[in-house]
């Protein structure tokens, strides 16, 4: 059994995600291939008819999908749309921190709805990483409007503290992992 785990990662959040499943998927016997959308020329990109499962991540930003995981999708929609090949879909964002059922419902539920796609076996919406330190990739712009925005997250769940000057991980890793076990049983 062979299974594809391809993702589209910003600042690295989503791709810890993805090594994390694929690492889960390979222990469990099946052999796994992990590639980063966008650190693969459009051309390598691995077509899904050579794998018995595929889970396809992308990271979340302004509610849109990093747009190498939007154009793989839409590269392999045919494929997908012939139902022999099951495939899962998550992503990483930080409004799933405050509601994860809504962040499904709005990046992934209506975003395969409107591509046309069939559902996939399993999807998620993982809480990602709320960089806010001197080491963060942001740059001061993005970091300031990531700031407005968990100010606005704390307003919905009062529960939520950040740390303004840290870095902040949000994500649940026993809900990774249990995504990545539940596809391997679908898959099995």
């Amino acid at each position: 059994m062979k299974a594809l785990v391809i993702f589209g990662s910003r600042y690295g959040c989503t791709l810890e995600i993805a090594q994390r499943i694929a690492d889960i998927i390979d222990g469990e016997g099946i052999e796994t291939h992990l590639v980063n959308l966008k650190d693969t020329k459009k051309k390598n990109w691995p077509m899904i008819n050579a794998y018995d499962g595929v889970v396809i991540g992308s990271g979340i930003q302004i509610s849109q999908w990093v747009k190498e995981s939007k154009k793989y999708l839409k590269e392999i929609a045919d494929e997908l749309k012939k139902g022999k090949i099951k495939y899962a879909l998550f992503v990483s964002s930080a409004y799933s921190s405050v509601d994860s059922g809504k962040a499904k419902e709005l990046y992934i539920d209506k975003f395969i709805e409107k591509m046309g796609l069939p559902p996939p076996v399993i999807s998620a919406a993982f809480a990602g990483v709320l960089d806010f330190s001197e080491d963060s990739n942001l740059g001061k712009i993005k970091k300031e409007a990531l700031k407005a925005a968990a100010k606005g997250m704390t307003n919905e769940k009062k529960e939520l503290e950040f740390d303004y000057q840290g870095c902040n991980d949000l994500r649940d890793w026993d809900s990774i992992e249990k995504f990545a076990h539940e596809f391997v049983d679908l898959l099995k």
